[in-house]
């Protein structure tokens, strides 16, 4: 129901709602329906509201049979304009009779202008609200215009104002897409008779005033008078809430208290003092991201400019299909005895110098004859001059990107001038005092849990208490013990290292999926996870192995931090022709086995390596024949075998001394015809799981008999194999 119609029952639009697009609950349908309608939780709403849309004091809001609702002009002009040009994908129903759109075609940044927040599988998001005229000014345009962005002066504006007091924090979290910020109510001070009061007019965002709940009280004021009751705030001799249109919630002194105290006290023991956390994850694609404000940038603009290319190449196709019409019509025109000849003949139209289309003939034969003189002819003409000049500004339109971008800050300024406003939440950096009268209080202090880590082949992490972990057949990339104190390494295909506190990772069940990983960390496109490990790993170094055969060791304390990093650090320095195929780590007696595409190995010892910092490249560890790559590597110690695999399902089991000691850089031996998959370091009691495309095979080390170098391998599989890990 858009804004230009009047107002409906909200029943039929929730009726609406579940019976043809989503078939939830008529209560969430219309609870999400209402927030979007009520200013002091959407900072701008989008949907206009008539009845009770409930109240900032807690009150709910009518029955949905009693309150009416359409579309907010915003709503409308932001984010469904030019839905019917094929701006987006469209996509069926749940009933597969009507079609909705994918995604919807929004110019206005609703992710960041609205606060929003979600949970989800083992993850979460929540996204504070930025001022519109501020996003489209000082970010979105200038990105656009290829300028620098001032994202560090981009301050979060709530929709009921308050106080920001460590604005600074505001930085971080534009930067990384995480932090915290914390908001005071705002108040003033007034006098009445002899008495002093307090008067708060701004509260933080989500904060109610008093509500009940479960037969509870709740709210600010309900916080004021037990705080006052259990003696943590002093010198208050009444509260009262005389909020009515605008909020005015009043506290009144005793004769001699201390405002400065009185006021700390407030702060620290009700929510007008709170703290908001930010989390900016999103799916991006199908995939849930982490994100910071610049790629948020990104993807909004690419999504827009995507959106006007599609509508201008609507506007181009329908522009020369009317062309096409205006063509037929002209001839007709100035061939009007020969279309009335054939017309009475009962013959086919036709032309000698144009062929004549269906659509043309369709339309030659409609035409009312009014249209048929001298005056209607040049209207024609000069119609076909305007759709001639509009499908070549369509067609520039869509072939160029710049005069898309031009569109686009065209249609933001529009839009900014018509809804942007000014900030209503102030900003300042200020020390927090917090004075309380129960000084004996002690902190909680944090425990370590024993824990085991593991990454999985499809990305997920999972954190599993120590005493409730079970093994299991699901492959890992890495899986290790360790505490919640630790910090995590993890390392990626293209060269970049990130690290995270483990006590942010949410601990999960045995039999849970996991957390993905890129909602914890920015990773790239096509960019996947290699090793993961931790500050309290005891191995003496990382290795790096490129497709080019290239050999990196570096010295485990290099990597170690106790700063956390999302956003990635270069760990190896990776040529433009090459590519980073494994990272793995070891302890300085070990031996290290690299293994090629075309079947051959080389061996040599891991302390023949001189360690190299994190800018270097690394030395040759094996010389390439023409067409071979590496594929795998592997460092074992004298009491492991080998475990190689083939893509056509060969594997052989050797012990570590059939595979001859080499200078490093040589070509190494050939040990197999069929193309290498990898390979594993194993014990008897092991297994390792081939993957296929299909069905997965587990190999129980135990049962497979030691092979020759140079014989002829097991058959372990008639699947195609693409990978190999130990269990």
């Amino acid at each position: 129901n858009t804004s230009d119609k009047a107002h409906i029952k909200c029943a039929r639009i929730v009726g609406d709602v579940i019976g043809k697009y989503h078939p939830h609950g008529d209560t969430s349908v219309y609870d999400a329906m209402t927030r979007l309608a009520q200013e002091w939780n959407i900072r701008y709403p989008l949907i206009d509201w008539h009845g009770n849309k409930g109240n900032i004091g807690g009150d709910g809001a009518a029955a949905m049979r009693y309150t009416e609702a359409r579309l907010q002009s915003l709503a409308q002009d932001g984010m469904l304009q030019n839905l019917n040009k094929n701006v987006v994908d469209m996509q069926p129903n749940y009933s597969e009779d009507l079609e909705e759109p994918v995604l919807l075609p929004a110019i206005f940044p609703n992710l960041l202008c609205n606060p929003n927040s979600g949970i989800g599988v083992a993850m979460a998001c929540n996204w504070l609200p930025y001022n519109l005229h501020e996003l489209i000014n000082q970010v979105i345009i200038p990105h656009l215009q290829g300028k620098t962005t001032d994202y560090e002066h981009l301050y979060p504006d709530f929709p009921t104002g308050g106080n920001i007091v460590n604005k600074a924090n505001a930085i971080g979290i534009n930067n990384t897409g995480r932090g915290s910020i914390t908001v005071e109510g705002k108040y003033n001070i007034e006098k009445r008779g002899n008495k002093q009061l307090i008067v708060f007019y701004e509260i933080p965002y989500g904060v109610k005033i008093e509500y009940e709940e479960q037969g509870k009280a709740k709210g600010i004021i309900p916080q004021l008078r037990k705080a006052i009751a259990e003696e943590k705030i002093l010198g208050i001799a009444d509260v009262r809430d005389e909020s009515s249109k605008t909020i005015r919630i009043v506290v009144e002194l005793e004769s001699g208290s201390d405002l400065d105290k009185t006021i700390s006290q407030i702060y620290n023991e009700t929510d007008l003092r709170k703290s908001f956390s930010a989390n900016y994850v999103a799916l991006v694609g199908k995939t849930p991201k982490l994100l910071n404000i610049h790629d948020i940038i990104v993807i909004y603009s690419q999504h827009n400019l995507e959106c006007i290319r599609r509508e201008y190449q609507f506007e181009y196709q329908k522009t020369i299909d009317r062309i096409e019409i205006l063509e037929g019509l002209i001839w007709a025109v100035q061939n009007i005895d020969d279309v009335i000849y054939d017309i009475r003949q009962g013959i086919t139209l036709r032309s000698n110098n144009m062929n004549l289309t269906d659509r043309q003939i369709k339309a030659i034969l409609d035409m009312k004859l009014s249209r048929l003189s001298k005056l209607e002819e040049e209207k024609l003409i000069q119609e076909k001059k305007e759709k001639e000049e509009y499908a070549a500004l369509c067609k520039s339109m869509v072939d160029s990107e710049k005069l898309r971008a031009a569109e686009l800050i065209k249609r933001l300024e529009k839009l900014d001038k018509k809804y942007g406003d000014n900030r209503r939440t102030t900003l300042e950096d200020k020390t927090i005092i917090k004075i309380s009268n129960h000084t004996n209080k002690q902190k909680e202090e944090f425990i370590p849990e024993d824990v085991v880590v593991s990454i999985n082949t499809d990305g997920y992490i999972k954190v599993v208490p120590i005493k409730s972990y079970r093994k299991n057949k699901e492959p890992y990339l890495n899986l290790f013990k360790t505490s919640t104190d630790d910090m995590l390494m993890i390392f990626t295909n293209t060269g970049r290292m990130f690290r995270i506190k483990l006590n942010q990772i949410k601990i999960c069940g045995n039999t849970d999926k996991g957390v993905a990983i890129g909602s914890l960390i920015s990773l790239d496109k096509n960019e996947r996870i290699l090793m993961i490990s931790s500050n309290k790993c005891s191995l003496d170094y990382i290795l790096f192995v490129t497709q080019n055969g290239m050999i990196k060791k570096s010295k485990m304390s290099e990597y170690i931090s106790t700063v956390q990093n999302t956003r990635g650090m270069k760990a190896v320095n990776i040529k433009d022709d090459d590519s980073l195929i494994k990272v793995c780590s070891g302890l300085d007696i070990d031996d290290i086995v690299l293994l090629t595409k075309n079947g051959y190995t080389i061996r040599f010892s891991c302390d023949s390596l001189n360690y190299q910092g994190k800018i270097a490249s690394g030395v040759k560890g094996i010389n390439l024949s023409n067409n071979d790559c590496v594929v795998d590597c592997i460092s074992y110690n004298q009491e492991e075998m080998i475990f190689i695999a083939s893509t056509n399902g060969e594997c052989k089991l050797l012990r570590n001394e059939s595979l001859s000691s080499q200078n490093r850089g040589g070509k190494g031996q050939k040990i197999f015809d069929s193309p290498i998959v990898g390979a594993q370091p194993v014990k008897r009691e092991d297994e390792v799981i081939l993957i296929s495309n299909t069905t997965n095979t587990v190999i129980k080390i135990n049962n497979l008999k030691l092979s020759m170098k140079t014989g002829q391998g097991e058959n372990l599989s008639k699947k195609e194999i693409v990978d190999i890990y130990k269990l």
